[in-house]
């Protein structure tokens, strides 16, 4: 049999050596951040801003490019002339919360938002670690260096993504819940409500509330969506209609795969702008495109229609809710078993989705792999396989290149087999 060990190193100096080669690592990492921004003027943020700027304005956040004569405040170089929509993917309660910080010059916008992201990526950590019930050190530290000094990590500060602030939101949520407060899990799932209109793939967390009844959880999320019509909806309603019109194009770009005519420039762009001179340049990274289910369909000769997509998602949320139910049906399931269930359904939200996810992405599994190294009695084989699925996924220190799509699926494998596990997941 094949016995749970507790992987915390009874030796002080063990201790102390691992902890210095992961500060190494950590510090190594975070002076690539630091040069990255100074050096790059991160694409997609820009893109973001620019979008924000253009609220209240006679332009939409979504379809509008900038031309000569127009205010170099809504200029993003790396929005392609002639596409059917700018690039900009955000939703309007996100562009309307972060409007006063985007709204400064994007020379400070650039440090803040890379502050903002490590901060998030620090508090995850914080959170996740104040809730551990066991001591899975060399786990805990393999997610940490695997995930926060590796090419990812280091492609979505550069880039300027907003996938650390995700985690950062599973993480309070998980921290809020697993308080057993009624007041604490109420203000859960209203913050969980609230999430969705930020991240619409957040709307699928409802599931494993509603399978467990937690209606405390479920009374919060009602709460939080009425109050999110209210407040981040109703009062920008005419951004929201540009923005499922724009996804609406992206579906045709990237699923429908129509051919796109392109207009070519007949302008340069400014070298200078805003005052910086780095904005057309870009950082290429050791990190590859995820896979989505049309690419594994395409892969094998069929084109899918969105109604099969949805089909095979919907069949399979059916499938695994069933054997979260079966495998619960004596114990209750704990906070860890349903904020991984619910973590493994948003992934399979992305991967059904007709869009296109970019490998900084990943990130987001800091999450769901620390909570379960922090809250699982880990057994020797179940360690193995951690370590070779995340090895495969995280590209560090080597690079697996297609097959960190495989460690994906392998690491979505063990959440699922760990939230419908019929055993407590620590002992109590």
């Amino acid at each position: 049999m094949d016995n749970p060990i507790i992987i915390w190193p009874k030796n002080k100096k063990y201790r102390i050596f691992i902890s210095v080669i992961l500060l190494a690592f950590i510090v190594v990492t975070l002076t690539k951040a630091y040069h990255y921004v100074k050096d790059y003027g991160g694409c997609d943020l820009r893109t973001r801003v620019t979008g924000t700027r253009l609220l209240g304005t006679n332009q939409s956040p979504y379809f509008y490019f900038w031309k000569p004569g127009d205010n170099e405040r809504y200029l993003a170089p790396g929005n392609k002339q002639g596409e059917l929509a700018n690039g900009n993917v955000v939703t309007p309660a996100a562009m309307a919360s972060l409007y006063p910080i985007y709204n400064l010059p994007y020379k400070y916008v650039r440090w803040l938002w890379a502050l903002l992201e490590t901060g998030f990526a620090v508090a995850s950590i914080v959170l996740l670690a104040k809730t551990a019930k066991t001591k899975n050190f060399y786990p805990v530290a393999l997610v940490i260096a695997g995930l926060l000094c590796s090419d990812i990590f280091l492609a979505e500060i550069e880039r300027g993504q907003m996938y650390l602030g995700y985690c950062f939101s599973f993480s309070f949520l998980y921290y809020l819940y697993q308080k057993k407060e009624k007041k604490y899990q109420v203000i859960s799932g209203l913050l969980a409500a609230l999430f969705i209109f930020f991240r619409p793939f957040a709307g699928i967390i409802i599931v494993p509330f509603l399978l467990a009844k937690e209606w405390d959880w479920l009374k919060g999320w009602m709460g939080g969506l009425a109050l999110g019509f209210l407040l981040l909806v109703l009062p920008i309603q005419k951004y929201w209609w540009q923005y499922f019109d724009a996804m609406d194009k992206y579906k045709q770009m990237y699923f429908d795969k129509i051919p796109l005519q392109l207009t070519a420039n007949n302008f340069s762009y400014p070298q200078v702008i805003e005052g910086m001179y780095n904005l057309t340049k870009v950082k290429g990274f050791n990190v590859y495109v995820l896979g989505t289910a049309v690419d594994f369909f395409n892969f094998i000769g069929v084109n899918p229609c969105i109604e099969l997509l949805y089909g095979i998602f919907l069949i399979l949320i059916v499938l695994l809710s069933y054997f979260f139910i079966k495998a619960h049906q004596k114990i209750k399931p704990e906070a860890p078993h349903l904020f991984l269930f619910a973590f493994g359904l948003y992934i399979l939200a992305e991967i059904f989705s007709p869009s296109v996810r970019a490998g900084y992405n990943g990130i987001q599994w800091l999450f769901p792999l620390l909570l379960l190294t922090l809250n699982t009695v880990v057994s020797r084989l179940q360690l193995l396989l951690l370590i070779f699925c995340f090895m495969l996924f995280h590209n560090f220190p080597i690079a697996f290149s297609k097959y960190m799509q495989a460690g994906e699926f392998l690491l979505l494998a063990i959440i699922f087999k760990s939230c419908c596990n019929k055993k407590p997941l620590y002992p109590v």
